[in-house]
């Protein structure tokens, strides 16, 4: 499953979707600067519409995840947030 950075604030009804705690989650990013929220990543649904209030989407030439201000009249493809875990993995070359 192919996961895509969050650009927009995520707000604490989803996130407590996700099971995650709003009041431990810490947000403090500049998506503009390319760092984004940790532990949540979009995914892209399968649909093709246009999206509604509220509604994430996939946009862009680097795509990452956007909420919908308002009613969308352009076509873009549905995402929806998912939990992720970052794991780092180191290889010892002998």
């Amino acid at each position: 499953m192919k996961t895509y950075p969050v650009a927009d604030r995520i707000t604490r009804d989803d996130l407590q979707k996700l099971g995650i705690d709003p009041t431990t989650h810490r947000q403090q990013y500049l998506a503009t600067l390319g760092l984004h929220p940790k532990g949540v990543m979009a995914v892209y649904t399968g649909e093709k519409r246009t999206p509604r209030k509220g509604e994430w989407y996939l946009s862009g030439s680097i795509v990452e995840a956007y909420r919908a201000p308002n009613d969308l009249g352009t076509v873009f493809h549905i995402a929806r947030l998912v939990k992720v875990e970052e794991v780092t993995i180191v290889r010892i070359i002998p």
